[in-house]
């Protein structure tokens, strides 16, 4: 009897240590500004600021995101799913990006493809972003890869809470 009873603390034990152990899965919720000073980006078109409205109810992760450059705003609606389901949305030039996002441990990584046509033909990029947030909740860090046919390239963009 003594032993039935031990077993089944152990296993009680076990399950609480299985569930009360995982990381926990920080909320992205609120509104994000790009601290343009802090990051570190690239490419052809860097933007003037970029603000994010982030709904984040897991796993469900849905983004308004406005790009501010050159005097233009362009508006990017995003949706993820944390579960690693593939997930679409529209792209630049019409373009669809094709999205599958999981958590490792307490970052959310996020890989994409997207194909855009183009005059010279179709253009296709692969990009992997690692969302990381502050143990304070007010910074949020995205770092990003991207490969595509010009080549391989890195940003760092760092948001700020408003």
């Amino acid at each position: 009897m003594k032993r039935l009873i031990l077993s089944i603390f152990f296993l009680i034990s076990l399950c609480w240590l299985i569930l009360y152990t995982q990381p926990k899965k920080p909320d992205l919720s609120g509104t994000w500004l790009l601290n343009k000073t802090e990051s570190q980006l690239s490419g052809m078109m860097i933007p003037d600021n970029i603000e994010m409205v982030i709904s984040h109810q897991e796993p469900k992760i849905n983004i308004q995101k406005i790009i501010y450059v050159m005097g233009q705003e362009r508006t990017q609606n995003l949706s993820y799913i944390t579960d690693g389901s593939e997930t679409k949305s529209e792209g630049p030039r019409g373009g669809t990006r094709i999205s599958k996002s999981h958590w490792e441990g307490e970052k959310l990584i996020v890989e994409s493809t997207m194909t855009v046509s183009t005059p010279r033909g179709e253009f296709t990029s692969e990009s992997k972003e690692t969302w990381a947030l502050s143990s304070d909740g007010k910074t949020l860090t995205i770092d990003i890869i991207t490969k595509n046919p010009r080549g391989e390239s890195t940003q760092k963009q760092i948001f700020n809470k408003k």
